[in-house]
């Protein structure tokens, strides 16, 4: 009886030992590997932050200091410069982060608030770019019409209106995501599939198809003026 045990227990331990042991070298590759990848883009993102930050700001302060550029033009200059300084400043920290895979957050629920930040700026950087280029069709291309169309009255309610549109797009995820989707940067939620594709549907539109079609027209206007009034 013994011997059978003993036979048996040698016959699972050669069982066991023949069994190859994982290629610890290949995952220490891949560590680093990932590793490497972390550090150079936290890198980047700080590189980013700093930039940003710091740029944005001083343009700011130059339109601020100079009474000559406060124009029309400078006015959407300086909301698109808060919009990118915000993110810089607000959002990009906690990317940064996350790709470092530290738990900023002192609560799931402080990412309801932090969370819209991405769309929130980047809607806003999107319509200001608009503005722009709307302000210098009218400058170019209906020089008349300029003076009555954008007054600094109809700029303030112009830059209102498309921060007021960036927030109000980038509120409605919070009101479906549960607390371990929205803290996770990029996620989307599977439970309520057909209203994150409405939404994305919707930012899409309203964020990039319709931005697009507008900053190009407008453009697309001004090169022609411009190439007819050097053809002249």
């Amino acid at each position: 009886m013994r011997r059978k045990a003993m036979k048996k227990l040698n016959s699972s331990f050669s069982l066991n030992s023949s069994t190859a042991p994982p290629n610890l070298s290949h995952w220490a590759h891949n560590e680093q590997e990932i590793t490497t990848g972390v550090i150079i883009q936290s890198v980047f993102l700080a590189l980013v932050i700093f930039v940003g930050v710091i740029a944005n700001s001083l343009v700011c302060l130059v339109i601020y200091k100079k009474r000559s550029l406060h124009t029309v033009l400078y006015s959407f200059l300086v909301s698109l410069s808060i919009s990118d300084l915000l993110h810089a400043a607000l959002k990009m920290p906690t990317t940064l982060l996350s790709t470092l895979h530290i738990v900023w957050y002192p609560h799931p629920s402080f990412c309801y608030i932090t969370t819209p930040f991405g769309v929130l700026f980047g809607a806003a950087t999107v319509f200001n770019l608009c503005a722009v280029a709307l302000n210098q069709f009218f400058i170019i291309v209906k020089p008349l019409h300029y003076p009555m169309v954008m007054t600094a009255t109809h700029a303030r309610y112009v830059i209102a209106g498309l921060w007021a549109g960036s927030v109000v797009i980038s509120l409605p995820p919070i009101f479906w995501r549960s607390p371990d989707t929205i803290c996770k940067s990029g996620a989307v939620s599977s439970d309520n599939y057909l209203s994150e594709v409405l939404y994305l549907s919707a930012l899409w539109t309203f964020v990039v198809i319709i931005p697009s079609v507008v900053m190009g027209t407008s453009y697309t206007k001004i090169f022609l003026v411009a190439r007819r009034q050097i053809l002249r």
